[in-house]
């Protein structure tokens, strides 16, 4: 638009009058105002889950390096990785940590981020078992059980699964009574088979409960806890399973259920039996197997691990 003045008249008309009057209008071009930048918001990222557990383990903590192998065995809060996995539970295992020299001896043991070597998988089990923990001491049994990475020695075997089973591992009471019921090791006895049957099943070992119900099958009239020897009973026709570790950290293998819990811990299991047990079989729950742990009182230690465990 031109920004040269005009004249812009004004024409009135009264009492006879012509008024003629004038004014100058200076036009000019307004620039346009631009719109608003739109506002970026910055969304903060979204925090490591197991930063603080890294950190820990950085700073050679055993326990965190345990844990953080846990997370990359499991794919917790990282992408799942067996390599990683097994290099942090030997940073652990070398520093004495018991149950990283278990989780290490089933690395080895099932070539999972290593190469695959009984001979190895027993010692780090040994290690672990000489420290007293029930769970490397039912594997290293099971290895004397197998001959894997040992010698058989049936007598051997027998020892850690008795030491195991004194601390409440279930699935070493399980193997006690196999070898009980086989005479592995031991005079065969029937009844104290039964007896550690039960005591297992007591804690929902699967295997343990197979057994029970075999030998109580075969067996309808002898108590299944009484362990005085009378007349030998019939051997169950279906045998039983043999000593041997499972996909799991221990050789119980079988994941636990909220209602398996709930039966052990009225049956007077230990929390820490059961934590043991959840954390060995990589046992998984729901949000509402949590819940029903709580509404069911069961030790809130133990409500915490299965939180841990979430699907």
């Amino acid at each position: 638009m031109n920004n040269t003045p005009r004249w812009i008249g004004f024409v009135f008309v009264g009492s006879g009058f012509l008024l003629l009057t004038g004014c100058i209008v200076e036009t000019r071009v307004i620039a346009p105002v631009p719109a608003p930048a739109p506002v970026v918001r910055r969304v903060a990222p979204a925090p490591d889950p197991v930063q603080a557990v890294r950190e820990r383990a950085l700073r050679g903590d055993a326990a965190a390096q345990f844990i953080l192998g846990s997370c990359y065995a499991n794919g917790r809060g990282v992408p799942l990785n067996y390599v990683e996995a097994a290099r942090w539970y030997r940073y652990s295992a070398e520093r004495g940590y018991a149950p990283a020299q278990n989780r290490l001896g089933v690395c080895h043991l099932r070539g999972l981020g290593v190469q695959r070597n009984f001979v190895v998988a027993a010692d780090w089990f040994r290690r672990g078992a000489v420290q007293g923990y029930a769970v490397a001491q039912d594997n290293l049994g099971a290895c004397y059980s197998s001959g894997r990475g040992v010698l058989l020695n049936p007598a051997e075997a027998l020892k850690w699964y008795r030491l195991a089973a004194a601390q409440g591992n279930a699935s070493a009471q399980n193997h006690l009574g196999l070898c009980y019921l086989k005479g592995l090791g031991v005079r065969q006895n029937y009844r104290e088979a039964a007896a550690w049957f039960a005591r297992a099943a007591a804690q929902g070992n699967a295997a343990a409960k197979i057994n029970l119900q075999l030998y109580q099958t075969s067996n309808p009239a002898l108590p299944a806890t009484q362990t005085a020897p009378t007349a030998a009973p019939t051997v169950p026709s279906q045998p039983a399973p043999s000593p041997a570790i499972e996909p799991a950290e221990s050789s119980a293998g079988d994941p636990l259920t909220v209602d398996e819990i709930k039966v052990a811990a009225s049956a007077g299991v230990k929390p820490q039996s059961l934590i043991e047990q959840i954390q060995s079989s990589n046992s998984k729950f729901s949000a509402q197997d949590v819940a029903a742990a709580q509404q069911a009182g069961i030790d809130p230690a133990v409500v915490a691990c299965m939180r841990a465990n979430e699907k």
